[in-house]
């Protein structure tokens, strides 16, 4: 478009949506939370009285890191001889310690949506992996 006929179409207007034709600009200018809720339902969540939650940290990680481990150590088994070797090396790198932080942090997103720790344990053990073999490759 020629600059003249750009100008013709945008809608200067506070707060409105500049571009767009009416039809497709209402749904836009609806008062939206940073999730796409709309506001009110989220003001209402959030005028309840919070609760106090006792939330251990270091329990957290050393209770994940056991169910992490034991992941780890399941994900990497071999069928066969001609494989034995290689995946001796990749488990003795992967099990050789660590805080486990990153499965225990997509652990705990997941459990705060709703899902279970085995939903994303598959996730958990990918990160901690693509994690190791960062260090080893580094």
């Amino acid at each position: 478009r020629s600059p003249s006929n750009l100008k013709s179409t945008l809608v200067r207007q506070p707060g409105a949506v500049v571009g767009l034709p009416k039809t497709q600009r209402g749904w836009l200018q609806q008062p939206r939370s940073r999730l796409g809720c709309p506001r009110a339902e989220v003001q209402a969540r959030e005028s309840k009285p919070a609760t106090s939650i006792d939330f251990d940290l270091n329990a957290f990680l050393i209770e994940k890191k056991k169910s992490v481990e034991k992941a780890l150590d399941a994900s990497v088994q071999s069928n066969c001889k001609e494989t034995g070797k290689i995946c001796d090396a990749m488990r003795y790198s992967l099990l050789a310690g660590g805080k486990r932080v990153r499965p225990a942090l997509c652990i705990a997103a997941c459990e705060m949506l709703g899902g279970t720790e085995e939903m994303c344990m598959p996730s958990a053990v990918a990160l901690e992996m693509i994690h190791t073999m960062s260090l080893i490759h580094d």
